[in-house]
Protein backbone atom coordinates (compact mmCIF):
# COMPACT_ATOMS: atom_id res chain seq x y z
CA UNK A 1 0.00 0.00 0.00
CA UNK A 2 1.28 3.28 -0.62
CA UNK A 3 1.37 5.56 2.41
CA UNK A 4 1.17 9.40 1.77
CA UNK A 5 2.12 11.94 4.48
CA UNK A 6 0.31 15.40 4.61
CA UNK A 7 2.94 17.53 3.84
CA UNK A 8 5.37 15.41 2.53
CA UNK A 9 5.29 14.71 -1.07
CA UNK A 10 7.08 16.20 -3.88
CA UNK A 11 5.83 17.02 -7.23
CA UNK A 12 7.44 14.11 -9.20
CA UNK A 13 5.89 11.65 -6.71
CA UNK A 14 2.74 13.64 -6.57
CA UNK A 15 3.10 12.66 -10.57
CA UNK A 16 3.85 9.25 -10.61
CA UNK A 17 0.94 8.37 -7.76
CA UNK A 18 -1.82 9.89 -10.35
CA UNK A 19 -0.01 8.29 -12.85
CA UNK A 20 -0.85 4.81 -10.96
CA UNK A 21 -4.24 5.92 -10.21
CA UNK A 22 -5.48 7.13 -13.57
CA UNK A 23 -4.28 4.52 -15.47
CA UNK A 24 -5.63 0.72 -14.51
CA UNK A 25 -7.45 -1.89 -16.35
CA UNK A 26 -9.52 0.67 -18.04
CA UNK A 27 -6.14 1.28 -20.84
CA UNK A 28 -6.57 -2.35 -21.80
CA UNK A 29 -10.01 -1.44 -22.61
CA UNK A 30 -9.82 1.20 -24.90
CA UNK A 31 -9.11 -0.42 -28.53
CA UNK A 32 -12.85 -1.88 -27.63
CA UNK A 33 -13.66 1.70 -27.54
CA UNK A 34 -11.77 3.16 -30.53
CA UNK A 35 -13.89 -0.03 -32.10
CA UNK A 36 -16.81 2.60 -32.04
CA UNK A 37 -15.10 5.09 -34.47
CA UNK A 38 -15.66 7.86 -33.00
CA UNK A 39 -12.72 10.05 -32.35
CA UNK A 40 -14.73 13.35 -31.51
CA UNK A 41 -9.82 8.87 -1.63
CA UNK A 42 -9.65 11.42 -0.62
CA UNK A 43 -11.29 14.57 1.06
CA UNK A 44 -13.98 14.96 -2.02
CA UNK A 45 -17.40 13.90 0.12
CA UNK A 46 -16.12 16.30 2.72
CA UNK A 47 -15.39 19.31 -0.53
CA UNK A 48 -19.10 18.63 -1.22
CA UNK A 49 -20.11 19.35 2.20
CA UNK A 50 -17.69 22.19 2.83
CA UNK A 51 -18.92 23.59 -0.66
CA UNK A 52 -22.39 23.55 0.41
CA UNK A 53 -21.91 25.03 4.07
CA UNK A 54 -20.02 27.70 3.05
CA UNK A 55 -22.03 28.70 -0.11
CA UNK A 56 -25.50 30.44 -1.04
CA UNK A 57 -27.45 30.43 2.12
CA UNK A 58 -30.38 28.58 -0.04
CA UNK A 59 -28.22 25.59 -0.08
CA UNK A 60 -26.70 25.34 2.66
CA UNK A 61 -29.43 23.08 4.82
CA UNK A 62 -27.98 20.51 1.84
CA UNK A 63 -24.75 20.44 2.66
CA UNK A 64 -25.16 17.21 4.68
CA UNK A 65 -26.93 15.62 1.60
CA UNK A 66 -24.39 16.29 -0.75
CA UNK A 67 -22.13 14.84 1.56
CA UNK A 68 -23.75 11.65 1.68
CA UNK A 69 -24.63 11.74 -2.37
CA UNK A 70 -21.36 12.45 -3.09
CA UNK A 71 -20.48 9.27 -0.90
CA UNK A 72 -22.41 6.92 -2.45
CA UNK A 73 -21.96 8.15 -6.04
CA UNK A 74 -18.36 6.98 -5.08
CA UNK A 75 -18.82 4.11 -3.32
CA UNK A 76 -20.61 3.14 -6.39
CA UNK A 77 -17.89 3.76 -8.45
CA UNK A 78 -15.41 2.07 -6.65
CA UNK A 79 -16.78 -0.73 -6.23
CA UNK A 80 -17.54 -0.75 -10.09
CA UNK A 81 -14.15 -0.48 -10.64
CA UNK A 82 -13.72 -3.63 -8.25
CA UNK A 83 -16.17 -5.69 -9.92
CA UNK A 84 -14.51 -4.90 -13.35
CA UNK A 85 -11.19 -5.46 -12.09
CA UNK A 86 -12.48 -9.03 -10.74
CA UNK A 87 -14.11 -9.93 -14.12
CA UNK A 88 -10.80 -8.82 -15.99
CA UNK A 89 -8.48 -10.93 -13.64
CA UNK A 90 -10.91 -14.21 -14.60
CA UNK A 91 -11.18 -13.58 -17.93
CA UNK A 92 -7.14 -12.70 -18.38
CA UNK A 93 -6.63 -16.31 -16.31
CA UNK A 94 -9.27 -18.61 -18.25
CA UNK A 95 -7.44 -17.07 -21.34
CA UNK A 96 -4.18 -18.08 -20.03
CA UNK A 97 -5.15 -21.45 -19.64
CA UNK A 98 -7.08 -21.93 -22.73
CA UNK A 99 -3.85 -20.90 -24.35
CA UNK A 100 -2.12 -23.57 -22.74
CA UNK A 101 -4.59 -25.84 -22.79
CA UNK A 102 -4.98 -26.40 -19.66
CA UNK A 103 -8.87 -25.12 -19.31
CA UNK A 104 -11.04 -27.01 -17.28
CA UNK A 105 -14.96 -28.54 -18.80
CA UNK A 106 -16.64 -26.08 -16.55
CA UNK A 107 -19.74 -26.18 -19.14
CA UNK A 108 -20.59 -23.22 -21.19
CA UNK A 109 -17.18 -21.63 -22.77
CA UNK A 110 -18.53 -17.96 -22.26
CA UNK A 111 -19.10 -18.75 -17.59
CA UNK A 112 -16.62 -17.17 -15.59
CA UNK A 113 -18.64 -18.30 -12.58
CA UNK A 114 -16.54 -21.17 -11.52
CA UNK A 115 -13.52 -18.45 -12.07
CA UNK A 116 -14.95 -16.18 -10.12
CA UNK A 117 -15.50 -18.55 -7.25
CA UNK A 118 -12.22 -19.98 -7.64
CA UNK A 119 -10.70 -16.21 -7.39
CA UNK A 120 -12.70 -15.17 -3.82
CA UNK A 121 -10.94 -16.60 -1.25
CA UNK A 122 -7.50 -15.16 -3.20
CA UNK A 123 -9.44 -11.40 -2.59
CA UNK A 124 -10.81 -12.03 0.29
CA UNK A 125 -7.13 -12.97 2.17
CA UNK A 126 -5.58 -9.93 0.62
CA UNK A 127 -8.36 -7.58 1.42
CA UNK A 128 -8.30 -8.79 4.98
CA UNK A 129 -4.63 -8.77 5.48
CA UNK A 130 -4.51 -5.21 4.07
CA UNK A 131 -3.26 -2.71 6.28
CA UNK A 132 -4.41 0.83 6.90
CA UNK A 133 -3.41 3.76 4.49
CA UNK A 134 -3.33 7.19 5.51
CA UNK A 135 -4.76 9.17 3.57
CA UNK A 136 -24.49 7.35 -36.00
CA UNK A 137 -24.44 10.95 -33.87
CA UNK A 138 -25.71 10.23 -30.29
CA UNK A 139 -26.35 6.67 -31.22
CA UNK A 140 -25.09 3.69 -28.96
CA UNK A 141 -21.97 3.59 -30.14
CA UNK A 142 -20.97 7.13 -29.20
CA UNK A 143 -21.95 6.98 -25.75
CA UNK A 144 -20.71 3.51 -25.35
CA UNK A 145 -16.87 4.76 -26.45
CA UNK A 146 -18.04 8.16 -23.66
CA UNK A 147 -19.00 5.63 -21.63
CA UNK A 148 -16.18 3.39 -21.46
CA UNK A 149 -13.56 6.46 -21.51
CA UNK A 150 -14.96 7.87 -18.70
CA UNK A 151 -14.36 4.40 -16.85
CA UNK A 152 -10.57 4.94 -17.63
CA UNK A 153 -10.69 7.85 -15.46
CA UNK A 154 -10.62 5.89 -12.25
CA UNK A 155 -7.86 8.71 -10.13
CA UNK A 156 -10.78 11.20 -8.87
CA UNK A 157 -10.72 9.96 -5.46
CA UNK A 158 -6.87 10.11 -5.02
CA UNK A 159 -6.68 13.72 -6.28
CA UNK A 160 -7.43 15.78 -3.73
CA UNK A 161 -6.05 13.92 -1.03
CA UNK A 162 -2.55 13.94 -3.18
CA UNK A 163 -2.81 17.93 -3.28
CA UNK A 164 -3.29 17.84 1.02
CA UNK A 165 0.13 15.98 0.66
CA UNK A 166 2.21 18.23 -1.59
CA UNK A 167 5.26 19.60 -0.02
CA UNK A 168 4.30 22.96 -2.21
CA UNK A 169 0.67 22.51 -3.40
CA UNK A 170 1.33 25.79 -5.55
CA UNK A 171 3.29 22.66 -8.05
CA UNK A 172 -0.33 21.18 -8.25
CA UNK A 173 -2.44 22.96 -10.10
CA UNK A 174 -0.41 25.55 -12.38
CA UNK A 175 -0.03 25.16 -16.43
CA UNK A 176 2.88 22.70 -16.62
CA UNK A 177 1.90 21.13 -12.58
CA UNK A 178 1.19 18.04 -11.47
CA UNK A 179 -2.23 17.71 -12.42
CA UNK A 180 -1.83 18.99 -15.74
CA UNK A 181 1.18 16.95 -16.63
CA UNK A 182 -0.56 13.86 -15.36
CA UNK A 183 -3.52 14.77 -17.72
CA UNK A 184 -1.77 14.68 -20.88
CA UNK A 185 0.41 11.72 -20.17
CA UNK A 186 -3.03 9.69 -19.19
CA UNK A 187 -4.78 10.91 -22.18
CA UNK A 188 -1.44 10.12 -24.62
CA UNK A 189 -1.23 7.01 -23.23
CA UNK A 190 -4.72 6.28 -23.76
CA UNK A 191 -5.49 7.46 -26.96
CA UNK A 192 -2.03 5.53 -28.25
CA UNK A 193 -3.24 2.27 -27.18
CA UNK A 194 -6.73 2.46 -28.05
CA UNK A 195 -5.30 3.67 -31.44
CA UNK A 196 -3.18 0.98 -32.25
CA UNK A 197 -4.89 -1.84 -30.58
CA UNK A 198 -7.94 -1.06 -32.56
CA UNK A 199 -5.67 -0.46 -35.84
CA UNK A 200 -3.88 -4.05 -34.95
CA UNK A 201 -7.13 -6.01 -34.69
CA UNK A 202 -10.00 -4.03 -35.97
CA UNK A 203 -13.72 -4.86 -34.92
CA UNK A 204 -12.53 -8.25 -33.30
CA UNK A 205 -11.03 -6.72 -30.67
CA UNK A 206 -11.65 -8.15 -27.68
CA UNK A 207 -12.86 -6.19 -24.24
CA UNK A 208 -9.61 -5.78 -23.10
CA UNK A 209 -6.48 -5.87 -25.75
CA UNK A 210 -4.67 -8.90 -23.46
CA UNK A 211 -7.53 -11.00 -24.58
CA UNK A 212 -6.92 -10.80 -28.70
CA UNK A 213 -3.05 -11.43 -28.09
CA UNK A 214 -1.91 -14.24 -29.95
CA UNK A 215 -1.56 -17.71 -28.70
CA UNK A 216 2.53 -17.47 -27.84
CA UNK A 217 4.67 -17.52 -24.99
CA UNK A 218 5.58 -13.96 -24.49
CA UNK A 219 1.99 -12.58 -25.15
CA UNK A 220 0.84 -15.48 -22.41
CA UNK A 221 2.81 -14.11 -19.89
CA UNK A 222 1.18 -10.18 -20.12
CA UNK A 223 -1.74 -11.81 -19.58
CA UNK A 224 -0.82 -13.59 -16.41
CA UNK A 225 0.99 -10.97 -15.00
CA UNK A 226 -1.76 -8.36 -15.93
CA UNK A 227 -4.03 -10.17 -13.99
CA UNK A 228 -1.34 -10.60 -10.97
CA UNK A 229 -0.98 -6.66 -11.15
CA UNK A 230 -4.74 -6.38 -11.46
CA UNK A 231 -5.09 -8.57 -8.70
CA UNK A 232 -2.36 -6.55 -6.31
CA UNK A 233 -4.00 -3.34 -7.38
CA UNK A 234 -8.17 -4.39 -6.33
CA UNK A 235 -7.26 -3.57 -2.83
CA UNK A 236 -6.13 0.00 -3.60
CA UNK A 237 -9.29 0.48 -5.14
CA UNK A 238 -11.80 -1.29 -2.49
CA UNK A 239 -9.67 0.77 0.32
CA UNK A 240 -11.44 3.55 -0.62
CA UNK A 241 -14.55 2.08 -0.44
CA UNK A 242 -13.96 0.53 2.89
CA UNK A 243 -12.98 4.38 3.92
CA UNK A 244 -16.20 5.70 2.87
CA UNK A 245 -18.22 3.19 4.84
CA UNK A 246 -16.56 1.61 7.69
CA UNK A 247 -16.04 4.53 9.59
CA UNK A 248 -19.69 5.19 9.68
CA UNK A 249 -20.02 1.74 11.03
CA UNK A 250 -17.59 2.12 13.35
CA UNK A 251 -18.77 5.11 15.22
CA UNK A 252 -21.88 3.24 16.05
CA UNK A 253 -20.10 0.37 17.02
CA UNK A 254 -18.18 2.78 19.45
CA UNK A 255 -21.54 3.69 20.75
CA UNK A 256 -22.46 0.42 22.10
CA UNK A 257 -18.96 -0.14 23.82
CA UNK A 258 -17.59 -2.67 22.19
CA UNK A 259 -13.81 -4.08 22.56
CA UNK A 260 -10.87 -3.64 20.57
CA UNK A 261 -11.21 -6.62 19.70
CA UNK A 262 -14.33 -7.35 18.59
CA UNK A 263 -14.58 -4.21 16.20
CA UNK A 264 -11.21 -5.31 14.64
CA UNK A 265 -12.85 -8.80 13.79
CA UNK A 266 -16.22 -6.90 12.43
CA UNK A 267 -13.58 -4.97 10.38
CA UNK A 268 -12.01 -7.57 8.99
CA UNK A 269 -15.68 -9.16 8.16
CA UNK A 270 -17.14 -6.53 6.52
CA UNK A 271 -13.64 -6.28 4.28
CA UNK A 272 -14.44 -10.11 3.30
CA UNK A 273 -18.15 -8.91 3.00
CA UNK A 274 -17.39 -6.18 0.29
CA UNK A 275 -15.29 -8.49 -1.46
CA UNK A 276 -17.96 -10.85 -1.34
CA UNK A 277 -20.45 -8.45 -2.92
CA UNK A 278 -18.29 -7.57 -5.88
CA UNK A 279 -18.60 -11.43 -6.61
CA UNK A 280 -21.85 -11.66 -6.47
CA UNK A 281 -23.21 -7.94 -6.90
CA UNK A 282 -25.53 -6.81 -9.79
CA UNK A 283 -21.79 -6.32 -11.82
CA UNK A 284 -20.66 -9.50 -11.84
CA UNK A 285 -24.08 -11.10 -12.40
CA UNK A 286 -24.28 -9.16 -15.48
CA UNK A 287 -20.66 -10.21 -16.16
CA UNK A 288 -21.08 -13.86 -15.42
CA UNK A 289 -24.35 -13.89 -17.48
CA UNK A 290 -23.19 -11.72 -20.14
CA UNK A 291 -19.24 -12.28 -20.14
CA UNK A 292 -18.87 -8.77 -22.40
CA UNK A 293 -16.76 -6.50 -19.90
CA UNK A 294 -17.15 -3.79 -22.05
CA UNK A 295 -20.53 -3.79 -21.40
CA UNK A 296 -20.09 -3.29 -17.59
CA UNK A 297 -17.42 -0.96 -18.35
CA UNK A 298 -19.96 1.20 -20.15
CA UNK A 299 -22.20 0.76 -17.78
CA UNK A 300 -20.43 2.00 -14.47
CA UNK A 301 -18.35 4.76 -16.61
CA UNK A 302 -21.96 6.09 -17.34
CA UNK A 303 -23.74 5.96 -14.50
CA UNK A 304 -20.92 6.54 -11.48
CA UNK A 305 -18.11 7.98 -13.37
CA UNK A 306 -19.28 10.52 -15.55
CA UNK A 307 -21.06 12.29 -12.39
CA UNK A 308 -18.00 12.08 -9.97
CA UNK A 309 -15.51 12.99 -12.29
CA UNK A 310 -17.53 15.64 -14.59
CA UNK A 311 -20.92 16.73 -13.13
CA UNK A 312 -20.13 17.20 -9.06
CA UNK A 313 -16.60 19.22 -9.43
CA UNK A 314 -18.38 21.95 -11.46
CA UNK A 315 -21.15 21.95 -9.39
CA UNK A 316 -18.88 22.29 -6.28
CA UNK A 317 -16.88 24.88 -7.68
CA UNK A 318 -19.76 27.12 -8.74
CA UNK A 319 -21.49 27.11 -5.59
CA UNK A 320 -18.04 27.83 -3.65
CA UNK A 321 -16.80 30.74 -6.05
CA UNK A 322 -20.47 32.46 -7.02
CA UNK A 323 -20.54 34.88 -3.89
CA UNK A 324 -16.58 35.14 -3.71
CA UNK A 325 -17.52 36.58 -6.91
CA UNK A 326 -18.54 40.34 -7.35
CA UNK A 327 -18.58 41.62 -10.50
CA UNK A 328 -21.46 40.28 -13.10
CA UNK A 329 -19.31 38.54 -16.03
CA UNK A 330 -17.32 36.88 -14.22
CA UNK A 331 -20.13 35.59 -12.33
CA UNK A 332 -22.30 35.08 -15.38
CA UNK A 333 -18.89 33.48 -17.61
CA UNK A 334 -18.56 31.06 -13.62
CA UNK A 335 -22.15 29.96 -14.67
CA UNK A 336 -21.85 29.71 -17.91
CA UNK A 337 -19.03 27.84 -18.24
CA UNK A 338 -19.58 25.16 -15.48
CA UNK A 339 -22.86 24.85 -17.04
CA UNK A 340 -22.00 23.28 -20.06
CA UNK A 341 -19.43 20.90 -18.65
CA UNK A 342 -22.54 19.65 -16.16
CA UNK A 343 -24.48 19.46 -19.26
CA UNK A 344 -21.81 17.57 -20.57
CA UNK A 345 -21.62 15.26 -18.37
CA UNK A 346 -25.22 14.62 -17.48
CA UNK A 347 -25.45 13.80 -21.53
CA UNK A 348 -23.52 11.27 -21.34
CA UNK A 349 -24.77 10.46 -18.30
CA UNK A 350 -28.30 9.62 -19.34
CA UNK A 351 -27.66 8.54 -23.36
CA UNK A 352 -24.73 6.29 -21.87
CA UNK A 353 -27.13 4.33 -19.47
CA UNK A 354 -29.92 3.94 -21.60
CA UNK A 355 -27.50 2.41 -24.43
CA UNK A 356 -25.83 0.53 -22.03
CA UNK A 357 -28.48 -0.85 -20.62
CA UNK A 358 -30.13 -1.59 -23.84
CA UNK A 359 -26.80 -3.44 -25.03
CA UNK A 360 -27.26 -5.43 -21.53
CA UNK A 361 -30.90 -6.57 -22.28
CA UNK A 362 -30.20 -7.38 -25.86
CA UNK A 363 -27.02 -9.51 -24.56
CA UNK A 364 -28.62 -10.97 -22.15
CA UNK A 365 -31.87 -12.33 -24.48
CA UNK A 366 -29.60 -13.58 -27.17
CA UNK A 367 -27.88 -15.71 -24.64
CA UNK A 368 -31.09 -16.95 -23.32
CA UNK A 369 -31.92 -18.02 -26.87
CA UNK A 370 -28.39 -19.51 -27.19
Amino acid sequence: AIVIMSGQTSAIQALMHLLKSYIGSGILAMPKAFRFKYFLFGDYYWLAEKAMSEGPKCLRKYSNFSRLLTIVFLFTAQMGFCCTYYVFIAKNIKQFLINLDLEPNWGNDESIQYYLLVILPILILIITNTGKKHTTLLGNKVSQFFSTTMFTYEGITVTMGLYQSMKNRNNFAKPCGVINTAIVIVMTMYTIVGLLGYLKYGNEVEASITLSLPKEAIYMSVQLMYSIAITISYPVQLYVAIHLIWPIIDDKLQKYKLNHLTIHFLNYIFRALLVIITCQSIYNALAALIPKLELILALIGAVSCSTVAIMIPPILHTITFYELTTETFPKIWLCLRNGVIVLFGMLGFVTGTYFSVSDIIQSYSQNQMD
